[in-house]
């Protein structure tokens, strides 16, 4: 790979990761062209060359590879029903703070509803990060699939309320975990995989 191609990568990651960065920590109404560039230390040429339509090329951009990345994690463990893999989200939640691409992909798809374009744009990737987390096609009528996903989405909305608490949302989702406990298939999947891990 030449310098001038390693270069460009890396510009299009910062601006990747400063436009995650804006988002989860300001808001959909803090991304403007000019705060961008000014925080990541990019020129507005520069910006223009990896994202000639500006927001609508750079936020699917972003929101693509923020669900590439969670699917990797996903896919580590292999083929997994949707119940399973919506408990797996949970103990995730459980575990650990909503991650900050996390939230501006949350945060993106609220403003989506906004504004048509972009709507238009995020729905496939949207519809695919939904089909991984769910491990493709789950029964609509699966009572307790759609409870776990009602309890995964407002968990994650719960990241914008004024009186959030990671570790009140710790505690909650634990007590959950405890009274409606992950599958034993799933328990035992993910202790195979930390004992190979382990070695």
């Amino acid at each position: 790979m030449s310098v001038s191609q390693t270069r460009a990568d890396a510009t299009r990651r910062t601006l990747l990761e400063t436009t995650g960065e804006i988002l989860a920590s300001e808001g959909y109404a803090a991304l403007s062209e000019e705060h961008l560039c000014a925080r990541s230390g990019v020129s507005r040429g520069a910006l223009r060359y990896h994202f000639p339509a500006g927001r609508y090329d750079l936020l699917p951009a972003f929101a693509d590879s923020v669900v590439a990345r969670q699917a990797q994690r996903i896919e580590a463990l292999g083929e997994l029903p949707a119940r399973q893999r919506l408990y797996l989200v949970l103990m995730s939640m459980r575990d650990m703070p909503p991650s900050a691409p996390t939230v501006a992909l949350l945060e993106l798809w609220m403003a989506s509803r906004g504004d048509r374009k972009l709507a238009e744009l995020m729905r496939p990737i949207m519809d695919r990060a939904m089909s991984q987390m769910l491990g493709g096609s789950a029964d609509p009528d699966d009572a307790e699939v759609l409870a776990l996903r009602i309890v995964v989405h407002g968990a994650s909305m719960l990241a914008f309320s004024p009186d959030f608490s990671t570790q009140r949302l710790h505690a909650a989702i634990a007590w959950l975990l405890e009274r409606l406990p992950p599958p034993p298939e799933l328990q035992e999947r993910l202790a195979a995989l930390n004992a190979r891990r382990a070695r």
